[in-house]
């Protein structure tokens, strides 16, 4: 986890975070948090049933070698064909030359050279029925305070468990295909 990530969680609990260092002796970082008023239950996968696996195609877009590799890893456990790219020139690449659909793009919003938006919106040119399901480190309204992604957006908050991945690209996959059904007329 980057520290832009950490420190992204501790501003959303309301925490800070302090750095101590001394030379030769390294550097210290300490999260404070506000207490719970409450306790809570332990931690883990909500207890509602699971959304069904996936066959569709996935373009993932993360410069993050570490946390691409677990989308693509729970991504394809989970039936998805996964097609993935370290930035938008390789991601342009694949768009150009697989010549499949390509069902979903799932970008980090923020990387070097061209943003998930961007890249998003030049993808959607070439592809406009592919979906996009944005991904941050940073909390959804600090990237949407900042102007950076418009509400109604599909939106997966890291860090994430490979469950919080699988739902988040199955809603953005079923909101493809309800959008695409033709409007009642009665």
């Amino acid at each position: 986890m980057g520290l832009s990530t950490v420190y992204g969680i501790a501003q959303q609990c309301r925490g800070h975070i302090s750095v101590h260092s001394a030379v030769d002796r390294g550097a210290t970082f300490e999260i404070l948090l506000p207490a719970a008023d409450q306790l809570l239950s332990p931690l883990g996968e909500p207890s509602a049933p699971e959304l069904a696996d996936g066959e569709e195609a996935v373009l993932i877009v993360e410069d993050n070698v570490a946390v691409r590799s677990v989308l693509c890893r729970v991504l394809k456990d989970a039936g998805y064909v996964v097609l993935d790219a370290c930035d938008a020139v390789q991601a342009s690449a694949i768009c150009e030359t697989y010549d499949k659909p390509i069902h979903l793009l799932l970008t980090d919003v923020v990387m070097p050279g061209v943003s998930g938006p961007e890249l998003a919106a030049e993808l959607t040119q070439k592809r406009p029925s592919m979906q996009v399901l944005f991904m941050s480190g940073y909390s959804g309204d600090k990237i949407g305070d900042d102007g950076v992604l418009r509400e109604g957006l599909s939106f997966l908050q890291k860090p994430f468990s490979p469950g919080s991945v699988t739902r988040a690209v199955r809603a953005a996959l079923l909101s493809r295909k309800a959008s695409a059904r033709p409007a009642s007329l009665g």
